[in-house]
């Protein structure tokens, strides 16, 4: 079964840690431009896009987040 990472915006500081590792996981290294998590918008508003064609493995980004504002769903 697929799983798909389901971002919850409405908690979202914009702290980009999630976009860190997701770079870290897809690379091995700090990339913002190979991340595969990226955040948009101004605070109370973000829009967190998640290319799920690159990654289906999200434990670590949803345990780093300190606002738990991902989930994993299986689809």
């Amino acid at each position: 079964m697929p799983r798909v990472l389901s971002p919850n915006e409405k908690k979202c500081i914009g702290c980009g840690l999630c976009v860190i590792k997701s770079s870290l996981i897809e690379g091995s290294t700090i990339d913002l431009g190979k991340a595969f998590i990226r955040i948009y918008g101004r605070p109370k508003s973000y829009i967190i896009s998640v290319d799920y064609g690159k990654k289906t493995d999200f434990k670590d980004i949803v345990k780093i987040c300190p606002r738990n504002c991902f989930e994993i769903i299986e689809k």
